[in-house]
């Protein structure tokens, strides 16, 4: 028994070797093998659906991550990084409504809910929905337990500009900026917002309609009287033709 086990940790490091490597392909089939082994024990069988769900989710391949993670979830319900992860599996794929996640991020946040990993998901999950007002909060919890995480204060920042609180944001960053100011990612991520907020801007000013605009074929109504113009067409049909005098029979 004890050599079974010895194998299978082998035959586990390795489908992990690959996944960090980032050959998720070949860590499936090492964790196939695995599976077809009977009299797995259960927190075998645990690591390797979560492994599961991770490689497929890596692929792209959402629904099969969903039928693993799931498998996760009911063998330990109380698993926040699974609940996560289910959650995540939803939410990325574009074949399924998005909300159906809301319940895995919901009871996730429950089960961590002073984690700024799971406020920071929430939170931009919340965002994404619509629940602006939700997201920035969770999301401003998040900064405030872990301000030294750069990803925390990139999802704050991020939230508030979809809401267009610009002054917001530059405020946030400028409070980052004594931990963070020689972080080149910083530096990308302040460069970035004032980009977006500019184009932001200049799209506004196009949007917005100028005195000067008028459509050519509708005419503008004014309090004021004014002459009316005869405009005359200058088209085929409005050319007079030849005028030939009449001749009496």
């Amino acid at each position: 028994m004890s050599r079974t086990l010895n194998l299978l940790d082998q035959m586990f490091l390795r489908a992990r070797s690959f996944q960090d490597m980032g050959c998720h392909q070949r860590a499936l089939g090492v964790l196939r093998q695995i599976a077809r082994r009977p009299d797995l024990p259960v927190e075998r069988e645990l690591q390797v659906h979560r492994a599961f769900g991770e490689a497929y989710f890596q692929l792209r391949k959402y629904k099969h991550a969903r039928k693993h993670l799931r498998q996760v979830v009911r063998l330990q319900p109380d698993d926040a990084e699974a609940l996560l992860q289910l959650a995540h599996a939803i939410d990325h794929d574009p074949m399924i409504d998005a909300r159906q996640a809301s319940r895995y991020y919901r009871r996730a946040l429950e089960l961590r809910p002073d984690d700024p990993k799971f406020l920071r998901e929430c939170g931009q999950y919340a965002v994404q929905m619509g629940q602006c007002r939700k997201g920035l909060k969770l999301l401003s919890r998040a900064v405030e337990l872990a301000p030294e995480d750069l990803e925390n204060v990139k999802a704050y920042v991020e939230g508030l500009e979809e809401v267009q609180m610009y002054a917001e944001a530059h405020q946030t960053l400028r409070l980052a900026r004594f931990r963070h100011e020689r972080n080149s990612r910083f530096q990308q991520i302040w460069g970035d917002l004032n980009y977006r907020q500019l184009r932001s801007q200049q799209r506004s000013e196009l949007a917005e309609p100028t005195a000067a605009e008028t459509v050519p074929f509708l005419r503008l109504h004014t309090t004021a009287k004014t002459k009316r113009v005869r405009v005359v067409r200058r088209d085929l049909g409005a050319e007079s033709g030849p005028h030939f005098p009449r001749v009496w029979r």
